[in-house]
């Protein structure tokens, strides 16, 4: 399916850190709580039922925006993860090995950036350069010594993006942290204020919202295109399946619908149903948006505007070694010696390096 938009000449991408869509107010029936994230979708495209692929951080920044499995997390018992090894490693790791989004968006005359709430020597920005983005940002480059607020780094890529720092046309990916597990909101509260989850995300859409009113009035909305998504879904803790009503026996798993919401001048909104397409689908989504038809790559997914997709990893999901499928938009896992599971493992002889 041919999409015909005007010429996009920057595009700013928010990975909402651990953010299912069941915690946006349109879904779950709260009032007030995330009211300007409604009011995005409600002018935009949306995709429902689409899930994230893989989870935590490192596997799903990667995984989307190199439409593909890995092995290797974060963080764990071994000291081995991305987050716990050093520069020299992650870069071996990823050398002549997948092809990303930013690598083809810079082949293509992008200039690809990234800011974080971190720091620039933290090993998240380090993957991410390593993943070919021309340049990240970290808390430093706003005069700052320690992680960003969630308002802090809105503002932040608010100005950033106003500025003249940013070479056009370029493509700047944000990554926030203060929805994270066992975060709570250092700036605006939610009514009595005594539950976390939802205290973060109200000062999430708060820091969204302040975003787009400036947005709305500069030129960037005339030839910009703003999405929405998540690095992958909230992890399930009895505390958040019981502020948000999830289901014990469906929702139990660190996989979930998660929001992918595009925006720009003169979108007509639109809702797609994924029916439980996931996360594997962002990075050739995204080609198509931007009428990038020609991009040697190692992609799993398909565009989420195509009818027919002649793969079908993008039914099935991995956390390391436990494998899942989101089929008809529920999450079941899949016994190790099931086909789709061992397409995936065999993946990983590429993607772990």
């Amino acid at each position: 399916m041919k999409r015909r938009i005007y010429a996009i000449k920057t595009s700013s991408f928010f990975f909402v850190e651990g953010f299912g869509a069941f915690e946006i107010d349109k879904y779950n029936g709260y009032k007030n709580l995330t009211p300007n994230i409604s009011a995005f979708i409600e002018k935009s495209i949306r995709f429902e039922n689409y899930f994230n692929h893989t989870a935590a951080t490192f596997r799903g920044l990667r995984g989307q925006l190199t439409s593909s499995y890995q092995l290797l997390g974060g963080f764990d018992q071994n000291q081995t993860g991305i987050g716990q090894i050093n520069a020299d490693k992650i870069r071996r790791k990823y050398q002549n090995t997948l092809i990303s989004l930013p690598e083809i968006l810079n082949r293509h005359g992008y200039h690809t950036y990234f800011a974080t709430a971190h720091s620039n020597d933290n090993n998240l920005n380090i993957m991410l350069r390593d993943l070919s983005f021309t340049r990240t940002f970290g808390y430093e480059d706003f005069g700052k010594s320690k992680d960003l607020s969630d308002q802090e780094l809105f503002n932040a890529v608010t100005e950033l993006s106003l500025s003249e720092k940013l070479e056009k046309p370029f493509f700047l990916g944000v990554y926030n942290v203060g929805t994270h597990l066992g975060q709570d909101s250092p700036d605006i509260k939610y009514g009595a204020a005594d539950n976390e989850y939802l205290n973060t995300v109200h000062n999430l859409d708060d820091a969204f919202g302040r975003f787009l009113k400036k947005y709305d009035k500069s030129p960037l909305a005339n030839d910009t295109v703003v999405i929405l998504t998540a690095d992958h879904t909230a992890y399930p803790t009895p505390l958040l399946k019981k502020t948000f009503h999830l289901n014990d026996e469906t929702d139990n798993f660190f996989l979930n619908k998660i929001p992918f919401i595009i925006h720009y001048k003169e979108c007509r909104p639109q809702t797609f149903d994924s029916d439980g397409k996931n996360s594997l689908n962002f990075a050739p989504t995204i080609l198509t948006l931007l009428r990038i038809n020609d991009a040697t790559n190692y992609f799993l997914g398909c565009s989420l505007f195509e009818r027919r997709c002649p793969r079908d990893f993008h039914y099935y999901e991995s956390i390391g070694k436990s494998y899942y499928t989101s089929e008809n938009a529920r999450i079941r896992p899949l016994k190790k010696k099931t086909e789709p599971a061992k397409r995936i493992k065999n993946f990983f002889a590429l993607s772990e390096n």
